[in-house]
């Protein structure tokens, strides 16, 4: 059986999984808007 996650922890998870994701993008779209300067 999976296990059961705890409704609780759903928002701590989901912070978990988006945390990396958001991240990526930030940098990745500051690296771009930093290419553009130059």
């Amino acid at each position: 059986m999976p296990p059961v996650i705890d409704p609780r922890n759903l928002d701590l998870v989901a912070a978990v999984l988006t945390i990396p994701v958001v991240n990526k993008f930030f940098n990745e779209k500051q690296e771009g808007e930093y290419l553009e300067h130059e």
